[in-house]
């Protein structure tokens, strides 16, 4: 189904960030269900899930999807609970923090082989090309973990810190992260470990914009490139009136 892209679940030696972790012992997975809706997965197929976790997600919502440049607009922007979850600093990231500019909210983990790096690089390049016509001012990028049993704050602050300062990154308990992630339409799973005890998780990919009111503006399902992304963020942000 050309709607999802999965992380591949290689090994470890294939991703810089994965080679950095490679020192720390592996933590001992969770058991191989849907995270967030608690499912096993026993004969049921991601891509099927995944399908079905959007189509829930939006089911309840006034806001009505409309295709633009390979994605989606809501409109109205659908309303989120956003669980308290703890920033790179410490500090709690809250409904509240996310007001007063817009957000691209981006899940991943340290580990994964290619789909999650890849994302991030061209989500960077989409927001530092500089031609014209230009982006808001006040648009910045949260990341958010899949992995908190191995992803630490620390580690999360230094990887982004790479693309950009101010880039935010999310982590906290997985079931809360699992809420988040379920909201906008993501779903991951661990897989099983390797002889080593390192695992890896398989997970769609849906990149999802929140406008300066904390609310979802805009989706982008399956893959991407920056050119796409960014021609997606200037029509979703120009049209609105919050880009003002």
């Amino acid at each position: 189904m050309a709607l999802v892209k999965f992380d591949s679940g290689h090994s470890v030696s294939s991703s810089k960030a994965s080679k950095a972790k490679s020192g720390k012992s592996a933590s001992v997975p969770l058991p191989a269900f849907i995270v967030g809706l608690g499912l096993p997965v026993v004969g049921m197929s991601l891509v099927l899930i995944s399908v079905i976790v959007l189509w829930v997600s939006q089911a309840n919502s006034p806001a009505r999807p409309t295709s633009v440049e390979g994605g989606v607009r809501f409109q109205p922007a659908k309303k989120l609970q956003l669980p308290v979850l703890e920033n790179v600093d410490g500090s709690p990231l809250t409904e509240q923090t996310m007001h007063g500019h817009w957000t691209v909210v981006n899940f991943g983990y340290l580990s994964c082989p290619d789909v999650c790096p890849v994302n991030m690089a061209a989500i960077h390049r989409a927001l530092t090309v500089k031609e014209p016509p230009s982006l808001p001012d006040n648009i910045t990028v949260l990341y958010v973990t899949m992995d908190p049993a191995r992803d630490s704050a620390e580690e999360l602050h230094d990887y982004l810190s790479y693309f950009d300062q101010s880039y935010q990154g999310a982590t906290g308990p997985v079931q809360d992260i699992a809420e988040f992630a379920k909201n906008l339409g993501t779903v991951f799973m661990n897989n099983d470990p390797e002889p080593g005890g390192f695992y890896s998780l398989s997970h769609n990919s849906v990149l999802s914009v929140l406008n300066p009111e904390g609310g979802l503006a805009g989706q982008l399902i399956g893959s991407y490139d920056s050119a796409k992304l960014r021609k997606f963020l200037i029509d979703l942000t120009t049209a609105s009136p919050q880009s003002k």
